[in-house]
This record gives C-alpha cells, sequence and structure tokens, in this order.
C-alpha cells in the first residue's frame, strides 16, 4: 500500500492536502454556473444508455468517455424519455441534449449540473495519489509530498477537476498511460504491460489529443532500445506496441458497443455526413474515397470519424486575442502566453531555479527525463501549429507533469542549505495564498504577471478567464442591488433566462444556441453596435469583440470604468 512508505506525520499531511484538495474542487463546482463546452457534455452518456443510439453529433467532437463519466451518478434518475429527440431526427446538436438534460430532466438543474461534474472530483483524487507515487519514486517521500502539495492548490487542476468536459479526463489518462509506460521500460513484466495497454485506451477514450502518445511511446520506447533499458530490444518493443494496441482496439470497441458499419451508415445524419461527403469530393481520388466512405464497412467508424473531424477543425482559421490584439488566427505562441499567465509565480520561480541548478541534482536516466519531458514539448509543438488552440485547457495535460519535475527542487546539492530551503518554502507558502487569494475563482486566475485577474483578460481573452461561468454571480449582484433587468452582451452555451437574468438582448456570438441568429455558420451578420444606457452586463470575451463580426462593436464602452466585475469575467457598467 502506498501510505507504507509514509510516516505518521507525512500521512497526515497527505491526507490534509487531498481534503483541501476536494473541499477546493466541491467549492468551485457551487460556484461556477454552466460553462460553455459542458452542455455538450452533461447526460450525453445517459442518452446513449437510454437510446442505444450511436449516431448522436456529439460521439463526432469527442471520444465517448467523458460522456459515461459525467452521467454516472444521472444513470440512476428517471427521465421523461420524451427528453430524448428521436433517434432518427438529423442534426441533433449536443447542446440540444445537454439543454434538455439540465432544463427539461423534471429535476433541478443545479442538482443535475453538481452530480455530473462530482465524478470528476474522484477522478481528481486518483490523479493526485498517482502524482503522489510518480514523484516519490523519483525524488523521494518529500519530493512527492511537494508534488501533490503543487497539485492540490493549482487553481487550474481545481477548475477543470469541478467541470463535466473532456479536458480534466485527458490529463489524468496521459498522464497515468506515460507513466505505466515509464514503469513497464523500467521494470517489464505483463502487469506494466496491460496497465500500459488499458490507460492507452482509456486515453484514446478522452480526447483525440491523446493521439500524442503514439510518438511520445515512440520515443521513449526505441531511447530505452538504444540505452540497453533492462535489455529490451526492438523485436521486444514492437511486440509490447502491439499489444498496447490490441488492448485500446478493444476498449475502443467496447465503449463504442461494438459498433461496426460504412461511414455513410454510422457517423451522424446531416450536418456531418454532408460535410463529410464535400470534403472528400474535392481530394484527390474522390471518387475511390467516396466509395469507402459509402460501401466499406470499419470497426468503429465513429471513432474514426472524431479524429477525422478534429484534424479538418484544426485547420480552420478561427480568432484569438492576444497583447490587446484580435488575431486572425492562432498565434504560435499563445501556448506559451498562457502557460506563463496561468501558472502560478512561485511556481515558475521554482521551475527556473531548477533550470539554473540542475547541475546539482543527481541525475536521472534519460528514459525518465523523456517520459516528464517530451510531453510537454509535444504538448506545445502541437497547440503551437493549430487554431484549436483556445488557452490554458488545450494544454491543461502539462501540469501533472510539471509538478512531479518541481518536485525534485528540494533535492539541490547547495552550500547554505538553511537559506535556500528557507527560500523554497516561502515560494511555497505564497504558492498556496494565490490559490486561496483567487477561491472561488479558479477558472479566472491569472497569476501576477498578468497583473492579476482583474486585469490579465488585457492580455489573454476567451477561456483563460471567460467560460461563461458567472451567471450565478450576475444573479446575485441583481437582486443585492435591486436590479430587474440588465443589457446583457454574454458569452456562453445556455440561455441566461435558466438563471432567472433578465436581459435585454446586445450582440453577442452567433455560434451561440440562445442567440436569436443560432446557426452553424455565418459569413457575415448585422450587429447593432450603438451605445446603450443604463445598467449593461457584458462577457470579458465579448467585450474585446473577439468572435462578433463588427471588431470594434463594443469599443465605445472603453469611455466608461465598470461598477464592478462578476467573477473577473462578466463587467457591469451603469451608462447615464
Amino acid at each position: 500500500m502506498l501510505f507504507k512508505k509514509y510516516s505518521k506525520p507525512q500521512i497526515f499531511i497527505i491526507l490534509a492536502l487531498i481534503t483541501s484538495l476536494i473541499v477546493q474542487g466541491i467549492i468551485g463546482i457551487n460556484q461556477s454556473s454552466v460553462t460553455y463546452d459542458e452542455t455538450c457534455f452533461i447526460g450525453h452518456g445517459k442518452a446513449i444508455f437510454d437510446t442505444g443510439y450511436m449516431r448522436y453529433m456529439l460521439l463526432m467532437d469527442h471520444p465517448p468517455l467523458s460522456y459515461y463519466i459525467n452521467s454516472i451518478f444521472l444513470l440512476p434518475l428517471k427521465f421523461d424519455k420524451s427528453i430524448w429527440f428521436p433517434p432518427e431526427t438529423g442534426g441533433i446538436e449536443c447542446f440540444d441534449i445537454g439543454s434538455k438534460v439540465l432544463f427539461h430532466s423534471g429535476y433541478d438543474f443545479k442538482k443535475i449540473l453538481f452530480v455530473s461534474r462530482l465524478p470528476f472530483i474522484f477522478l481528481s483524487v486518483i490523479l493526485a495519489f498517482y502524482v503522489l507515487s510518480w514523484a516519490t519514486q523519483l525524488y523521494g517521500k518529500k519530493s512527492g509530498i511537494i508534488a501533490l502539495l503543487f497539485y492540490s492548490f493549482n487553481p487550474t487542476i481545481i477548475a477543470y477537476s469541478g467541470l463535466a468536459v473532456s479536458d480534466f479526463v485527458l490529463a489524468m489518462m496521459i498522464f497515468i498511460a506515460t507513466y505505466y509506460f515509464w514503469k513497464l521500460m523500467k521494470e517489464p513484466c505483463t502487469k506494466n504491460l496491460v496497465l500500459t495497454g488499458i490507460f492507452f485506451g482509456l486515453a484514446q477514450l478522452s480526447k483525440t489529443t491523446a493521439i500524442l502518445l503514439i510518438p511520445l511511446y515512440i520515443i521513449i520506447g526505441f531511447t530505452a532500445v538504444y540505452k540497453k533499458e533492462n535489455n529490451i530490444k526492438t523485436k521486444t518493443l514492437i511486440k509490447y506496441f502491439f499489444v498496447i494496441l490490441i488492448i485500446a482496439f478493444f476498449l475502443i470497441l467496447i465503449f463504442h458497443k461494438f459498433q461496426f458499419g460504412t461511414f455513410n451508415d454510422i457517423l451522424p445524419p446531416s450536418h456531418y455526413s454532408e460535410k463529410a461527403r464535400s470534403e472528400l469530393s474535392k481530394l484527390p481520388f474522390s471518387e475511390t474515397l467516396l466509395f469507402i466512405y459509402d460501401k466499406v464497412p470499419f470497426p468503429t467508424p465513429v471513432f474514426i470519424g472524431t479524429i477525422g473531424t478534429i484534424f479538418y477543425l484544426s485547420l480552420q482559421q478561427g480568432s484569438g486575442y492576444v497583447f490587446g490584439n484580435i488575431t486572425e488566427g492562432v498565434v504560435w505562441y499563445f501556448p506559451i502566453v498562457s502557460f506563463l499567465l496561468k501558472t502560478s509565480l512561485p511556481l515558475l520561480i521554482i521551475l527556473l531555479m531548477l533550470l539554473i541548478f540542475h547541475k546539482k541534482l543527481q541525475k536521472k536516466d534519460i528514459v525518465t527525463y523523456l517520459s516528464l519531458i517530451a510531453p510537454l514539448l509535444l504538448i506545445f509543438i502541437i497547440f503551437s501549429n493549430t487554431d484549436k488552440m483556445a488557452g490554458i485547457k488545450h494544454i491543461f495535460t502539462i501540469y501533472p507533469f510539471i509538478f512531479v519535475l518541481a518536485s525534485n527542487i528540494i533535492n539541490i546539492k547547495i552550500r547554505r542549505k538553511i537559506y535556500f530551503n528557507l527560500a523554497i518554502n516561502i515560494l511555497l507558502f505564497f504558492y498556496i495564498l494565490s490559490t486561496i487569494l483567487i477561491a472561488p475563482f479558479y477558472l479566472s486566475y491569472i497569476n501576477i504577471l498578468g497583473l492579476g485577474p482583474n486585469n490579465g483578460w488585457n492580455i489573454s481573452g476567451g477561456t483563460d478567464i471567460d467560460w461563461g461561468q458567472d451567471l450565478e454571480g450576475l444573479k446575485k449582484f441583481m437582486e443585492r442591488n435591486n436590479i430587474d433587468k440588465v443589457k446583457l452582451s454574454y458569452f456562453g452555451s445556455i440561455d441566461p433566462k435558466y438563471y432567472n437574468v433578465s436581459y435585454e438582448y446586445m450582440p453577442s456570438p452567433y455560434f451561440q444556441p440562445w442567440d436569436p441568429d443560432y446557426t452553424f455558420y455565418l459569413e457575415e451578420r448585422h450587429e447593432d453596435c450603438s451605445e446603450r444606457r443604463g445598467i449593461i452586463a457584458i462577457s470579458v470575451t465579448n467585450l474585446l469583440n473577439v468572435h462578433l463580426f463588427n471588431k470594434t462593436c463594443y469599443n465605445w464602452l472603453e469611455n466608461y470604468e465598470p461598477i464592478e466585475k462578476i467573477g473577473h469575467s462578466i463587467f457591469i457598467y451603469d451608462v447615464q
């Protein structure tokens, strides 16, 4: 058992850190209203279980594992079957199902939201123990506890472990899958091989980004062969790869209910089917490709289609915002900016100290270094070259690896060790303090480099600050100040009326389901950007005009100061 390695005081500290993680996670769950992506996740696993239907459009956005996880506590609930759209209905969107489950299931939507998010808290505890374990194995028990401290008081970990989306599941599965592959290279045995295959498969079922495990395994594996790690030979490594892929294949089959058929018969009807046909017809050998699409059966074609969809979307240009400028497409350095702003300054200082004093650390083997560092490099490289990068949510997977690396800081052999340890303790104190001070608005955390969450939106907008999470706070503000109605420009996927926010509509992104002009795609749109009078509430993303056609729509608000900032993501103006 893991705890056998630690003294009683150390066990007490570990349990205290885990308890604080759970408490902070539940605080975050209760604070945040439904975030933008959650309506595309909540209840979707239950929809699949209740209907047996596997052609929902949601399965073209992400593999099903996160959908199943968020529905664990929903399965016993009795929903009116009428909330499910007839399976044959074309164009059923992920937003449709999420809204039905939240607001038309016959249950209090806040309870549905809570129990949909709750499983991710349990997953967070599991990941915490893996971070503790790996750091302990590499650098010692004290390092393990420090790694756990980094994990338990990281605002981004706390925020995303309380949201019913795929990002946390992906981070967890990639980290554990990498850990077991590292174990396999260090201690080749059937147990480590099977566990590697299981978590590799679960990672693929979490999010398409998990494909990066393939080049990662190849890099680590052939390095182990080259360095003659445990006498692993090329033939043995290839056998390992084969077994890992076979285990993953069967897991993917099971989670897709042994789906087998042609892309034409299995992909969601309407939008995705028509779009796939349209794009294939533009490619070389289009007749052959269309024949395969229509006639050739495959196992789990939806899973294959998901990979194709994400690669296609990653090539589509979107809008970004960085250093005060709206960009056409996402600039290559945005992942670095997002990381530097969303990571606590004490942790950044500790990482810098590791670089400066790396020669004063005990050297580890190259396989271990690659297992911890290569994932970081691959993630930054991938998201520096795609327009899918939307903030820390897309590079969130780096944090567990960083915590393990950073925990080695106490093992630096240096003169005046007492002063060095004092400096580390001061940094750890301010690390914890920075998280306590941002509570309960963990999702909006920006460090002092970005001048804090009140000012960080000037540098990096979007999901790093604003994911539609503060409708509950807006309603409470209105109640406290006896405001019956606001003029509202909101960035989010649900109609604010569900939080009893009475509003007069102001221009908001057209791709939001509650928007009057909602549709998949618009080439142009008239937006009434004239100045308003009265109490104005506007999401930061919209204040920056990022997703509006008129990129100066709300520039007139620059002449006014907000009278209130709701959770750092919704600004309130009183314009007379």
